[in-house]
């Protein structure tokens, strides 16, 4: 049995983030979590169909296991979004697409920044694999570079492979950090296993969480600890950072 590795030419240096528009973290969680975390789905209800035969965990699923608010907390992963977005980082939304065996589609290009471009970063995407990922279970696919051309693909553009993409093949625990404009796309799963991966999207303290979208307050485990940086990913407290309103719009407050 071959290991799988991280390979060579996906770029693992935060500093070639800007030119590149993304970064692979190794190893952020070991062999052991990511086996924990890939059975731990078992044990929630299913997730929403969304196309492609694919389901969709949304945030407050997941989070009603505390193993997966914890990923978050990697020291190399907050690190990593300490240097790219600063210390007011916030998870903004946090969800889990699941793709069965025979589903998905080959490509399927998108940007999760809509609507406007900036010169400052503004979000990232977060992807954490809980299992091998293979060209047979289907990779994400990244076209390096992509966010700085400052625009969504086209039509045309959405469906055909790119001659400038690159596939993200990797071994679980791995996680990769992704400009909010960088174009990307899963891709169709040809194994005989579901792939799942949980996937944060992460921008400034004074960006809106997605909490419309969620039918159930967040879990008390969250409301009530204190840990800070816990409580400022999710949007309770902004504990790491100053405040653009002041320092006593960073006190304990109710803006989750």
């Amino acid at each position: 049995m071959t290991l799988l590795t991280v390979p060579t030419d996906l770029n693992q240096e935060v500093l070639r983030f800007d030119e590149l528009g993304y970064v692979v973290l190794p190893g952020l969680l070991s062999p052991a979590e990511a086996e924990e975390l890939y059975g731990a789905f078992d044990a929630i209800p299913p997730g929403h169909e969304v196309g492609h035969g694919r389901n969709f965990y949304n945030e407050r699923m997941l989070l009603q296991d505390e193993r997966f608010a914890h990923v978050l907390t990697k020291p190399e992963l907050v690190e990593t979004l300490r240097a790219l977005i600063g210390g007011d980082m916030q998870v903004i939304s946090y969800d889990a697409p699941v793709t069965p065996p025979g589903k998905g589609s080959e490509r399927g290009w998108h940007i999760e920044l809509h609507g406007f471009s900036s010169d400052s970063l503004l979000a990232v995407n977060v992807g954490v694999y809980l299992q091998d990922i293979t060209d047979e279970i289907g990779p994400l696919y990244i076209i390096p570079g992509s966010h700085l051309w400052r625009r969504e693909p086209t039509a045309d553009e959405f469906s055909p492979p790119h001659p400038e993409e690159v596939k993200v093949t990797v071994p679980a625990g791995t996680c990769i950090v992704i400009h909010g404009q960088l174009w990307h796309s899963a891709s169709f799963n040809r194994s005989h296993t579901t792939r799942r991966a949980l996937f944060a999207y992460v921008g400034h303290y004074w960006m809106k969480r997605m909490d419309e979208f969620y039918d159930r307050p967040l879990p008390d485990y969250i409301l009530r600890s204190d840990d800070p940086l816990l409580r400022q990913l999710f949007g309770l407290e902004l504990t790491m950072a100053t405040s653009l309103h002041g320092a006593s719009y960073s006190k304990r407050g109710t803006h989750n």
